[in-house]
């Protein structure tokens, strides 16, 4: 059950990556439909009272904001093109720098294949099994539907030359999964383990434990470093996750 709950909270998390749609600016629309709507009616009054000048510089008065409203959107037109362009060239680099990050991840997770050295593996062979306690007394999650998150990921960022918002989209929810990790498998542990459970750690389990803290504090500084990098070069506004929390040493 819990299962289906981290899930739903997985996806909810992608949701919120949806952007408003564009709209056009009070001074937009004064400029571009009112002013010149204005300016064309009062040129045909103009026109009936039989006064030309007035209405010729009423039409020319038109004439000119249609045309800024052209070549305002003619620079907007360009500017997306320099920036799909840009989008584009982001993501040949990208790509292969989160593949190599999601794979890095997976040893945490023994994602694609089981290893040895894992979290919860160190957990249950050291603490677990000697003291006949569960995970879940320890507050720890199971991790096994994130393999199935990793897997999605992974089949998007290897498609050849991924466009840039499924890629956007694949490192965003990469992130979730990092973060979701961080909340449930390693703060239990070094940020919040049971006061009576402590004392079961034994010198071996920490200097385990230890080990396995800072590879996983390196491992989220290079990530952190490669988002960063990432949203500065591609140019967007989403953010797609700058910071995890950091597992702190054993008290």
């Amino acid at each position: 059950m819990w299962q289906d709950d981290a899930k739903t909270c997985l996806v909810i998390d992608q949701g919120n990556q949806a952007e408003d749609p564009v709209k056009r600016t009070s001074f937009e629309l004064l400029t571009q439909l009112i002013l010149p709507s204005l300016s064309a009616l009062a040129a045909m009054v103009a026109l009936l009272k039989d006064q030309p000048r007035l209405a010729w510089l009423l039409f020319a008065l038109v004439f000119l904001s249609m045309l800024l409203s052209f070549f305002g959107r003619f620079g907007a037109w360009v500017r997306r093109v320099r920036s799909r362009r840009q989008d584009r060239r982001v993501s040949r680099r990208a790509s292969p720098e989160a593949l190599k990050f999601l794979s890095k991840f997976g040893r945490f997770i023994g994602y694609p294949a089981d290893a040895g050295d894992t979290l919860h593996t160190t957990l249950i062979n050291g603490l677990c099994n000697p003291n006949g306690i569960g995970l879940d007394r320890l507050g720890v999650l199971p991790i096994a539907f994130l393999h199935d998150f990793c897997y999605s990921i992974q089949t998007r960022l290897n498609r050849p030359r991924p466009a840039p918002d499924i890629l956007w989209d694949a490192i965003f929810d990469f992130s979730q999964v990092i973060k979701y990790y961080c909340c449930n498998c390693t703060d239990p542990i070094f940020a919040r383990l049971p006061k009576d459970v402590a004392p079961l750690l034994t010198p071996s389990l920490r200097s385990n434990l230890e080990s396995f803290r800072e590879r996983f504090v390196y491992f989220l500084d290079r990530y952190e470093e490669y988002l960063n990098d990432l949203q500065k070069a591609s140019g967007r506004k989403e953010v797609i996750g700058h910071h995890f929390p950091r597992p702190q040493p054993l008290a």
